[in-house]
Parts: structure tokens; sequence; C-alpha cells
């Protein structure tokens, strides 16, 4: 339901500055958060009844322009905050989607006359008063109906820590176009693949103050040879994935280390190459992050990265400079 009446957004002709006037209302209301946390704290709670809120469903708003990892992104972390709520998810519109690479349906019965409720924009869930703002919110919001409310986030709301709904993306990879195809990877040889994120990103693209979108290819020259020198991947073919149609630059700096180098390919199935690898090395990029989610093998990340970068169980980071862990890496792989 939410999909269907945010992918006519997207017809609109002034769609794009209605993305822009909802960014700059999460803007505005998150400079007001602390007078809105201490409104929250000060007010009576009110009593609830428990089938309201479970009744109650949660649909996330995701911008309808950005590329497929972000809309992900989005989604998963309405699917996170609607855990955190304990109410059902409705989903968001992925229009990059439509080749259903990932199988993310919601089918959620919401009755025509339920009242709708957009919350607020919050920090993300690092900010430990954000869960607290939210929950205030839906209260109000069913204290006034007095029934089930269905209720949005705002647009892109903001979630850190997005690995705790890899079982869902695994799911939905293995249920999408490409999961038999990722299934077969996954029994045929092992390998590892690097992805190398260009086309879009170049050393010139704009990051945060801490953590650039670049990644300059002495960082994946010093990744591989780590991954190679290991006991238990020096065998391993290993290639590197980027939708660069000119890759000249990524050629020269990684085929002398006995890297092929896999570019242009088709969106879809460098995801699964990626997803179905005994080893991936994800760019700082939610398309191969959530590969790395989806798939069951290691998944070496660049940290610090603006999601949060696990290094328990099979993730491993690398740090700026592209060094590794050797003990990190050996537990993952076992």
């Amino acid at each position: 339901m939410a999909s269907r009446i945010l992918s006519r957004v997207t017809d609109r002709p002034y769609a794009r500055v209605q993305v822009r006037v909802r960014r700059h209302r999460a803007q505005r209301e998150l400079a007001s958060f602390d007078d809105r946390l201490k409104a929250a704290q000060e007010a009576e709670e009110p009593r609830i009844p428990a089938e309201w809120r479970e009744a109650s469903v949660l649909a996330a708003t995701i911008h309808p322009f950005a590329g497929l990892g972000h809309q992900v992104s989005s989604w998963v972390s309405g699917e996170l905050w609607a855990r955190d709520l304990g109410m059902r998810f409705a989903g968001g519109a992925l229009t990059q989607n439509s080749s259903n690479l990932f199988s993310l349906d919601r089918d959620v019965n919401v009755p025509r006359a339920t009242p709708k409720v957009r919350l607020q924009a919050v920090p993300n869930e690092l900010n430990a008063h954000a869960l607290t703002v939210l929950k205030s919110e839906v209260d109000e919001a069913l204290a006034r109906y007095r029934r089930p409310v269905q209720f949005s986030l705002a647009l892109d709301q903001a979630r850190f820590d997005q690995t705790p709904a890899s079982a869902t993306i695994r799911q939905a990879v293995l249920g999408g176009t490409q999961g038999a195809s990722i299934e077969k990877w996954e029994s045929s040889v092992p390998r590892v693949v690097l992805h190398v994120r260009r086309g879009d990103v170049n050393a010139s693209t704009p990051g945060s103050d801490t953590v650039p979108r670049y990644v300059d290819l002495a960082w994946h020259q010093r990744v591989a040879t780590q991954l190679q020198e290991h006991p238990a991947l020096r065998d391993l073919p290993i290639s590197a994935v980027l939708q660069d149609p000119q890759p000249g630059e990524v050629r020269d700096a990684l085929e002398p280390l006995g890297v092929e180098v896999r570019a242009g390919g088709e969106r879809d199935s460098d995801f699964a190459w990626m997803a179905s690898a005994r080893v991936l090395v994800a760019a700082p990029s939610s398309f191969s992050f959530f590969a790395g989610m989806g798939s069951r093998g290691v998944v070496v990340a660049r940290h610090p990265w603006w999601h949060h970068v696990p290094s328990e169980g099979r993730w491993v980071r690398a740090d700026m400079e592209g060094a590794l862990d050797t003990e990190e890496l050996t537990r993952a792989l076992e």
C-alpha cells in the first residue's frame, strides 16, 4: 500500500520539489529535537491498549530518485524502527527495484479509514533519546485517535547499524530475480570479489568530514595483497567489480596482482556475483554493503563508514589505509 502511494509521486512534474521540501522539513525537525525531547520527557504517559499499537503500521518514506542501495538502506531503517516501536512494517516504495533484485514487498492490510500520521525526523539510534521521542509521538497519536494508526517516517529516516536486518536482506535477495544465480555461484568454486566504486564517484566527490566516499586504488591493492597472502585464500580466484565501462586505471592497478577486472556489467548480475563470494570486499557503497548483508561469506569493509561495520562474526574491518587484522580475518573464515 505504501509502495503504491509513494510510487505515484515520481510521476508528478513537481516530484523533485516535493523531495526538497521533505528534506528541508526533516532538517528543521532535527534542529528542534532537543525541544521535542524535553516535551516528551515532561508529558504524562498515556495508557495505550497494546492491541492499538500492535495493529498499527509504520511505513518508510524513501527518496524516489536515489540509487537502489540508498533506497534499500531507508527501507531497512524503517523495518528496524518498526521493530523498536512494536508495530508492523508496511515497507516503502523502491522505485529503483523494478527488476525485483530485492524481494521486499510487504502486503499489510490496513482499513481505508485508518488515520495517517507522519512521525517527525529524529537522529539515528545512537542517540539514546531518539526512540523516546518517536514513542511519545506514537502514543500521542494513538491516544488522540483511540484506535490503530498508519504511521510514516520522515524522508530517509536515519539508522546507523543496519546489520540486524541481515536475515531479512538474505531472504529478500534469494527471493529476488538473482536468487538462483546467487545459490548456484555459492555452491561453485569459492572466490574473492572486490567492489571498486567508480563511475558515480571520483577523487573530487564530497564525503563527510571523516569518511570520504572515494577510495584510491592503493587501498584496493593493499587489501587484495593481504587476502592473497592468507593461507586459506591464496589459491582462490580474485576479481574486481565496477560499473565504470572504461576501467583503464583500475586494470593497470589490479591486473598485475592477478585480479580479474569485471567492468561495465549489468547491475543485478554484478550484485549476485558479489553476494555469492567467499570473501567480499565492500566499497563505501550501500549497494555492495547489502550484497555483504545478503551473503553467507566473509565481508571486509572500510572502517569507519557512515553505517556500522561490525568486527565480529563474518565481518572484518579494514582501516583507512587498507590494513587488515590477520587474526580477525582468520576468525571470520573459520
